[in-house]
């Protein structure tokens, strides 16, 4: 990635707009005097002479750090605020002040540390370092520390908040109207420990204070709300974006197996019609969705956990994995049609997901699967296919131009839901594949209009409808199991939490037309966030 220490989930902001911040290119809210510099400060001075501060802070606290882990009892809580993130917010334009209470909130409390009274009191929350933010502490913490956030943002008009532990820090968005969380993540530890300037100047472009609300009356007004609106823009220009590489990357491997000279079998398969249209666009697609799955689960670091051999994982990132294939794409020089072992390579990549004896050897997980299987990508297994058409087709997913500026832009697929990948499916199902003989027992591919979508009754379900259906679906049955329990956010009876998850484990969700499972995968997260938390007697 690029900005190897900032993680975005959800669609609270996009990849090209961190571009277009990064470049100065048109984005708005960049200029010194958005930063309520001093008059003559340079943005880009403060930021370089406010980088050379932080890292003797975080010097000063690395050392603290190493002292405190010799002691199990110390969590390093007032350590990390007062030697490190009120030093660090301080710079990025906040006031934190501490809160001598807690924050109420229908009937609930949330004991958020601090908050800039400057901006209708932002809630600013920071944890020791040695607690984790998405895990809570049994006994002392009802939620963990963003998910405590989180619902606050939701029940409140407080549309973002910021949540540390010193280690990482995260902006987080308001998401009862969303069906995923949305935040964006700066690792502040890998940030300051390799030395990354210039994630550095982009969480200051994005984290000022100057970005946030004034007060809740006017947080569509405010520059951060501006570059999510534009991110929500940007991944619907993305979605189509990809639809169109997938429809062309279809395309160019369709013809690629079928001219290849050394796929004399597959071309004497079609003749004979022992391979029908309909079958190979299926291997095709199915090869597609491999790859694009797999670029999915390599960039959120998916693949192996956070106790993985490191050799092993380096193994794999850097000769099987297809972010070697992408990053090999964008080279031409390498898109020679004389040799195939990207394709190969490839195959072994997909064979190491098939089944747990071949992906043993590094640690790989297997998915297998109706996508993962053998037989799913068919007569493909025994094809060639140049390193031309390939690379050509992973720079077509990888990286498309902008409708509007003509901007080529990288695909984050950390950042796109997979569920999303249905809408490029509903646009293939508007066309029915063909075989078209040209002579002498050579073949192309290609599509006609079909009537697949309007005869299934096939179409993508966005975000803003999931949402909805869901709340009035299932959101009463799930209070209904709790209630049914006797459970409460306020229970602190074991047998009453456990009585409560088995009523939760015995909901069940059907959708019959479940397509990509978009539908599904967001009631398994409603039921998820209710899922009732653990706790010590």
């Amino acid at each position: 990635m690029k900005h190897p220490t900032i993680t975005i989930s959800g669609s609270i902001l996009a990849a090209d707009i961190l571009d277009a911040i990064e470049q100065n290119d048109g984005i708005a809210g960049q200029k010194d005097s958005d930063f309520f510099l001093p008059k003559g400060t340079k943005v880009k001075d403060e930021i370089a002479r406010l980088y050379a501060d932080a890292r003797l802070y975080w010097q000063a606290f690395k050392r603290q750090m190493e002292h405190l882990d010799q002691q199990e009892d110390q969590l390093g809580t007032s350590e990390t605020r007062k030697l490190w993130m009120i030093p660090l917010l301080s710079m990025l334009g906040y006031d934190p002040a501490f809160a001598k209470k807690a924050r109420e909130v229908q009937g609930k409390s949330y004991v958020i540390s601090h908050g800039d009274e400057a901006l209708d009191d932002f809630p600013l929350h920071i944890v020791g370092y040695k607690d984790s933010l998405d895990k809570k502490v049994p006994g002392r913490l009802r939620m963990s520390p963003h998910a405590m956030l989180q619902e606050y943002l939701n029940l409140t008009e407080h549309l973002y908040g910021l949540v540390s532990n010193g280690l990482r820090l995260r902006l987080l968005r308001d998401s009862s109207r969303l069906v995923k969380l949305s935040y964006l993540e700066f690792d502040l530890e890998r940030l300051f420990e390799e030395e990354h300037y210039a994630d550095f100047a982009l969480l200051y472009r994005l984290l000022h204070q100057s970005r946030m609300p004034r007060d809740q009356d006017t947080v569509a007004e405010c520059l951060m709300e501006d570059y999510h609106q534009q991110a929500l823009a940007s991944g619907s220009r993305i979605r189509d974006g990809l639809s169109q590489a997938v429809d062309a990357s279809i395309r160019a491997l369709a013809d690629g197996f079928l001219q290849h000279p050394e796929n004399t079998r597959l071309r004497e398969q079609v003749t004979a019609g022992e391979v029908s249209a309909q079958d190979y666009y299926e291997w095709l697609l199915r090869l597609i969705y491999r790859m694009l799955f797999l670029m999915v689960i390599e960039e959120r670091q998916l693949v192996y956990d956070e106790q993985a051999d490191a050799k092993k994982k380096r193994i794999y990132f850097d000769f099987y994995s297809v972010q070697r294939l992408r990053r090999l794409s964008e080279h031409r020089f390498l898109a020679d049609a004389r040799f195939q072992d990207y394709w190969q390579s490839l195959l072994l990549t997909f064979r190491l997901f098939e089944a747990e004896k071949y992906g043993k050897p590094l640690d790989v997980k297997p998915l297998a699967g109706g996508l993962f299987g053998y037989e799913a990508i068919g007569g493909l297994n025994e094809a060639r296919l140049s390193n031309e058409v390939l690379l050509d087709v992973l720079r077509r997913l990888n990286m498309f131009r902008h409708p509007d500026t003509g901007q080529t832009i990288r695909v984050n697929y950390g950042a796109l839901n997979v569920e999303e990948f249905g809408s490029v499916y509903e646009g293939l199902l508007e066309y029915e594949p063909v075989l078209l003989e040209q002579g002498s027992g050579t073949w192309r591919f290609d599509f006609k209009k079909g009537e697949e979508r309007s005869s299934s009754g096939s179409h993508y379900t966005p975000d803003e409808l999931v949402a909805p259906l869901i709340q009035h679906s299932l959101d009463y049955i799930i209070e209904d199991k709790l209630r049914a329990a006797g459970w409460t956010r306020d229970t602190r009876n074991e047998d009453v939490r456990k009585r409560a998850e088995r009523n939760l484990l015995q909901i069940t969700v059907c959708d019959p037309a479940c397509g990509s499972g978009h539908i599904l995968l967001n009631a398994a997260r409603r039921i998820d966030d209710r899922y009732p938390p653990e706790f010590a007697e």
